[in-house]
């Protein structure tokens, strides 16, 4: 289901012409700009930018053609991403989806040499990549056309900013599968990541008791419509009760959740209260207690509400791990999740998604559950059911931010 923003594809884009020192922008590249821009709500249309056409674009590239390009050091950069990582640090042409535009227009071609670092992996069987310098950052999806811009930030080359979309929202669902396929399970875990390209964001849990109409007819627990309908009908059902679109999920079974752990060397998370043996404060958990820590609820003051508090717990620890690593560390992170999870979101979408780690303020990043009053359904079972609260929490995360 796509977001409230929809991510074009990669397909959508177009090429850069070379770009003028200081900050003057190429006429070919403002009416390329343009026809992206116009074209940006057509899903499968495609644009190009040609170096050929008026007077005006010509004198541009004229202009462009008399500027030293200063020298570049790839050499720490994977040898499929050193053309890429020479055109942009040296004004040369390269191709970029309308979403990141209008940075790419505001970069000055570099006074002085630069150096970037890169790295590639995996996502959804499609190669991406990351490629800084300094405090730049650049975000490249592989498609058929070749390597593509999708995002980034560029401070060195006046483009500080981070393209990378307006306000977002993913469903990360942890499955309980227990002799069940993973997708066809009631979900043990269901909580909603924002971000509100403001350098805030939210991560909202859902009690799994909660009482709520279910995608595909009837209503139930929210955790079964997994069970009943797969991961679209999960995230149909939560999006339909709170009215925020959602652009996808990432879904994980237990022994997927604990291998993802271990093979990222652990999370180490800021525990708000002991949990029998994992200590209050800062604690570094590998696989098995990080499970732990996301399923006990029997020993919780509020039980499953206390347990779905402690799921945001540890998505916050995942975004930490990814900060303290690097930008340049994500395509591992993301190749090792890619390995352990089921995801119907995209490599361009998980890969700008995921770097928003690098520019949210953790300060900004509210955490709220949702839940309600004890009930009893008709047949007897033990619910909840949506209050005020839970209702204004929807509200206040329409924009990504808690």
């Amino acid at each position: 289901m796509p977001g409230a923003d929809s991510f074009p594809t990669t397909a959508d884009s177009f090429s850069t012409p070379g770009r003028r020192r200081h900050g003057r922008r190429s006429v070919l590249l403002g009416l390329a700009a343009a026809v992206a821009a116009g074209c940006s709500t057509q899903k499968n249309s495609t644009t190009a930018a040609t170096r050929s056409g008026s007077d005006a674009a010509t004198q541009a590239e004229q202009n462009s053609a008399n500027v030293v390009a200063p020298a570049v050091d790839v050499s720490k950069v994977p040898a499929a991403l050193r053309p890429m990582a020479t055109a942009i640090y040296t004004g040369g042409t390269f191709s970029v989806v309308p979403r990141a535009a209008k940075a790419v227009e505001k970069m000055n071609v570099p006074e002085s040499a630069s150096a970037v670092a890169g790295s590639v992996g995996t996502w959804a069987n499609t190669q991406f990549g990351v490629l800084t310098s300094g405090q730049d950052a650049t975000l490249v999806v592989k498609g058929g056309q070749g390597w593509t811009v999708v995002g980034g930030w560029w401070p060195s080359l006046g483009a500080a900013e981070p393209a990378l979309g307006g306000h977002r929202h993913v469903l990360v669902i942890g499955s309980d599968a227990r002799g069940a396929t993973v997708d066809r399970a009631n979900g043990d875990t269901l909580q909603l990541i924002g971000v509100d390209a403001k350098g805030g964001g939210g991560i909202l849990g859902f009690a799994r008791d909660l009482w709520v109409p279910i995608a595909g007819g009837g209503s139930g627990k929210i955790n079964s419509a997994l069970a009943r309908g797969g991961p679209q009908a999960q995230v149909s059902t939560i999006s339909a009760i709170s009215g925020i679109p959602i652009e996808g999920y990432v879904l994980a079974g237990f022994l997927g959740f604990q291998h993802m752990v271990d093979v990222l060397g652990g999370v180490t998370i800021n525990a708000p209260r002991k949990v029998l043996s994992i200590p209050k404060g800062e604690v570094r958990l590998n696989g098995e207690g990080a499970l732990f820590y996301a399923r006990e609820r029997k020993s919780l003051p509020r039980g499953d509400v206390d347990r779905s508090t402690h799921a945001g717990v540890l998505l916050k620890g995942f975004a930490t791990l990814a900060r303290l690593r690097g930008i340049l560390s994500l395509p591992d992170v993301l190749s090792k999740i890619d390995q352990n999870v089921h995801s119907d979101l995209t490599a361009e979408q998980a890969l700008t998604l995921a770097a928003w780690a690098y520019r949210v303020d953790p300060a900004q990043v509210g955490q709220r559950v949702a839940a309600g009053p004890m009930g009893t359904s008709s047949g007897g079972a033990s619910i909840l059911r949506l209050n005020a609260a839970a209702r204004q929490a929807f509200a206040d995360f329409q924009d990504g931010r808690l």
